[in-house]
């Protein structure tokens, strides 16, 4: 019913801007309304199904578009309902706001700027967990931040040089304190104890170089990533007792990564494109041993006919741990898609994901499948169904997941 009302109403919707700030600057609505069910709200063996609903509206400042100097900046906000009374604690809201800046005055020097703030937030059940017998469900809240400039030169007409700073962290927002009874000793601790915020800066550095057939490009990659360990907000007594924060096992971890890049057409027919790095990387945590080993990131795109497209995309890497340690981590990941009409398009994907810390290892296996359809250049309707296997490690069980999404998203 609800996707017919949004169907008619899009015939009436202006072919303008919602508003017009002179003639470089304009001003969209933009925003989205899903309705998603899961039976495995908490991520437990112990199945709690639930249905929920999210509108997300918001607007796009838009300066100079397509020109040498552009700019652009968006704000929403996302408000996050459930159904059933007994979960209406977990309903939240979510903001967001980012912003970019990019200069292409069409000679050797294009610069990009961009900068944003989001908010997140996932579900925990602490009772099923043995970590609380009074707060049986919880936000963890977390407020991420990204920012990054990016350079690159050409130093000739197929050589061109880049360089970027990135700095990405994320704070744990209002916790929640969960009591746990346990014969005469009472604790109460806060939700986010246990977890840890990362602050990484990367600085990435290539050198590329085009082929004379201007489809494919090769080169070379160094990247140095720091991230800096905090506690997050922490609380804790015992029987009324205040207890001290434990100190973090590790504080920084380094990077180093120096690897080959390749992306463009493989093919002369341009049906077959990858975008491909492979090095190899060095990482250490604190002053202990450092670790070494493969690093590469590859996808393959086909397009098997003008109907059906395919990829293929392989990964490994190592990185930093909301738990205050380091993993390795292995993606696996195939999709394809058929494009029935102009307007709708199914699509299907298969993914795996393995990651190692220390000795224990965990990971996900999911199958997606989905369809999308593009009524006008202002309206999408998507639906979508998932499956995810999760393998949590050696002391937690198992555990899969069932969700189905349909959501509509608008700009005007």
């Amino acid at each position: 019913m609800l996707s017919s009302v949004g169907l008619k109403a899009a015939n009436f919707w202006p072919t303008s801007p919602l508003i017009q700030l002179g003639y470089d600057t304009d001003i969209f609505f933009q925003g989205s309304a899903s309705l998603n069910y899961t039976d495995n709200l908490y991520s437990l063996s112990n199945k709690t199904s639930a249905f929920s609903y999210t509108l997300r509206p918001g607007f796009v400042l838009e300066y100079a578009k397509d020109s040498e100097l552009s700019a652009e900046l968006s704000i929403s906000r996302g408000f996050v309902r459930y159904f059933k009374s007994s979960l209406k604690h977990l309903d939240n809201g979510q903001d967001a706001i980012g912003g970019k800046i990019e200069y292409n005055g069409g000679g050797p020097l294009s610069v990009s700027i961009n900068s944003s703030y989001s908010e997140s937030a996932r579900n925990d059940e602490l009772a099923a967990t043995g970590v609380s017998s009074t707060v049986f469900s919880t936000l963890v809240r977390t407020g991420n931040y990204n920012h990054g400039i990016q350079a690159s030169y050409k130093l000739s007409e197929k050589t061109q040089i880049s360089l970027g700073v990135t700095n990405s962290n994320n704070a744990y927002l209002n916790p929640v304190k969960a009591t746990t009874v346990s014969g005469p000793t009472t604790t109460v601790a806060y939700n986010t104890n246990n977890l840890t915020q990362l602050n990484t800066t990367s600085v990435p550095v290539g050198l590329v170089y085009r082929f004379p057939w201007d489809n494919v490009t090769a080169g070379l990659k160094y990247q140095y990533d720091t991230t800096d360990y905090s506690p997050a907000p922490y609380f804790k007594t015992i029987n009324g007792v205040p207890q001290a924060q434990p100190a973090l096992v590790n504080k920084k971890l380094t990077k180093n990564f120096l690897g080959l890049t390749l992306a463009g057409a493989l093919t002369s027919s341009g049906k077959l494109t990858t975008s491909t790095q492979v090095g190899y990387y060095q990482s250490q945590l604190d002053n202990n041993p450092s670790r070494s080993g493969l690093s590469y990131s590859i996808s393959l795109n086909h397009n098997f006919s003008e109907k059906v497209t395919h990829f293929l995309s392989l990964g490994r890497s190592a990185g930093p741990t909301s738990t205050g340690s380091e993993s390795i981590g292995n993606t696996y990941a195939y999709g394809a898609s058929y494009a029935y009409s102009d307007k709708t398009a199914f699509n299907l994907a298969l993914a795996k994901t393995d990651n190692t810390l220390s000795t224990t290892k965990a990971g996900t296996t999911s199958f997606n499948l989905g369809v999308n359809y593009r009524y006008n250049s202002y309206l999408s309707l998507n639906g979508g169904y998932s499956l995810t296997q999760t393998n949590s490690g050696n002391s937690s069980p198992d555990f899969n997941t069932n969700a189905v999404n349909l959501s509509a998203a608008f700009k005007y």
